[in-house]
């Protein structure tokens, strides 16, 4: 069974996401922050993770730079779900931050169906 880390502070999104990946038999483990975030994908060594960018404590961008640093997860695919509708922000172009992330979605274009058949056709 693949694990998929959700990070997402708004509670009724996160247990949609929550729901929609269990259904599609995923593992799912939540945070509501990229702290939580980073202690839970250390711990569980997710096999992708998805981000919310703009969270309180630690936001998204802050997380994905975080994360890039740690050798042991600087490996798994992260797709960056948001309201923020200009495509990847500035500050996570290029360089080091950019390679692992496999998408830019915004949560108001897709259901949360499409975005676990986003990260289902992603991990096959």
């Amino acid at each position: 069974m693949k694990k998929v880390l959700v990070i997402e502070d708004e509670p009724g999104f996160r247990e949609m996401l929550k729901k929609a990946f269990e259904n599609a038999n995923f593992e799912v483990i939540l945070a509501s922050d990229g702290k939580q975030g980073i202690i839970e994908a250390i711990k569980q060594r997710p096999d992708f993770i998805l981000t919310d960018l703009i969270m309180s404590g630690m936001d998204g961008t802050s997380f994905i730079r975080h994360i890039m640093d740690i050798e042991d997860l600087n490996q798994i695919p992260i797709a960056v779900v948001t309201v923020v509708p200009d495509g990847v922000p500035q500050n996570l172009e290029g360089g080091n931050l950019f390679k692992n992330i496999v998408g830019f979605w915004v949560k108001d274009q897709l259901t949360t169906k499409e975005i676990v058949q986003k990260v289902k056709d992603y991990l096959k």
